[in-house]
């Protein structure tokens, strides 16, 4: 298996997670939970739980260690000299951390405005996707040139998350829609700052991350939201599915998957979460897809297929 097709398999892994989250993300918004109380609470509960695995990991049981040491990815291949870097380290938790804290924020608030009627999981997850074409041509100008096949692939897939996510196609714009713009931008830049960290320790950048993002959301919490507890209790699965399975294993997974696979195939790789969401609300909740939202989710699926097209080999002159 080559490095980048190992890479993808990664992601994938992590988009499945994701997109089964979308239900979890809707029940919050029906429960009146505040966007940065979710967001505060399931990043910290992905840091406690990242953390305790590198503790482990470390057999030290030290935080100190735990947050700052470095230590680099196990696979011999990686090369090492971000070993022992803390400023570096911290560096790239903060500023993924920090990239993370608007990407959900602003997804998970965009949900909350949308009128009533609105399909928003489907808007949502058509103008967030559109980091697909974002992260290639920052690519381009970032100098690392994505094959011409990439670049095919990620307007297939942008086509594809149309036909899935706006069956009923664009009407009006909203606040919403500008936000999930916005929300697009601010995951494009973590994943482009994943991929330029990619020698940092996965679970040591991952758990940074959370502790930042979780952090960032605290004083938001604390000064913009008013948080009603019994709200919190009700939605106590949703929360530790999101916290444990979306955050601290699909974000993770996201970490170590872009080590091997580029920013613009990679992006690609991830925007399955929206086939995925609607093959789980499909499977778990009885939800029919459309001939047309199939024909989505097939056009995104060949979008990722594509990726994995080797380039031909150079001619000899």
């Amino acid at each position: 298996m080559s490095r980048n097709m190992k890479g993808v398999f990664i992601l994938l892994s992590a988009s499945l997670i994701w997109g089964m989250s979308f239900p979890a993300q809707d029940i919050v918004v029906d429960h009146h939970v505040g966007t940065f109380t979710f967001n505060c609470l399931r990043s910290l509960i992905a840091a406690a739980l990242l953390c305790g695995v590198q503790t482990v990991r470390k057999k030290k049981g030290v935080l100190c260690d735990t947050l700052l040491a470095a230590g680099c990815a196990a696979d011999p291949d990686e090369p090492s000299f971000f070993c022992q870097n803390r400023k570096t380290v911290l560096t790239a938790g903060t500023l993924c951390g920090i990239a993370l804290f608007f990407g959900i924020g602003l997804q998970q608030y965009g949900m909350q405005i949308y009128p009533e009627g609105v399909a928003s999981s489907g808007r949502a997850g058509f103008l967030t996707a559109t980091y697909v074409v974002i992260v290639a041509i920052a690519s381009i100008f970032l100098g690392k040139k994505p094959r011409p096949v990439t670049l095919t692939a990620a307007g297939v897939c942008l086509l594809g998350m149309y036909m899935l996510c706006l069956a009923g196609g664009v009407s009006n714009v909203y606040l919403g829609d500008l936000l999930m713009l916005l929300d697009a931008f601010a995951f494009s830049a973590q994943i482009l700052l994943i991929d330029h960290f990619s020698r940092v320790d996965g679970l040591t950048l991952s758990f940074l991350q959370f502790f930042v993002c979780g952090i960032l959301s605290l004083f938001g919490m604390l000064f913009f939201e008013t948080v009603s507890w019994s709200n919190v209790a009700s939605i106590l699965i949703p929360l530790l599915y999101c916290g444990i399975g979306s955050s601290a294993i699909g974000y993770t997974l996201q970490i170590i998957g872009q080590k091997y696979a580029d920013p613009a195939p990679a992006s690609i790789a991830m925007s399955m979460e929206s086939v995925f969401s609607g093959i789980g609300g499909w499977l778990l909740l009885g939800q029919t897809m459309s001939g047309r939202e199939l024909f989505g989710c097939g056009l995104v699926f060949s979008a990722v297929i594509m990726t994995q097209i080797p380039p031909l080999p150079a001619k000899n002159t």
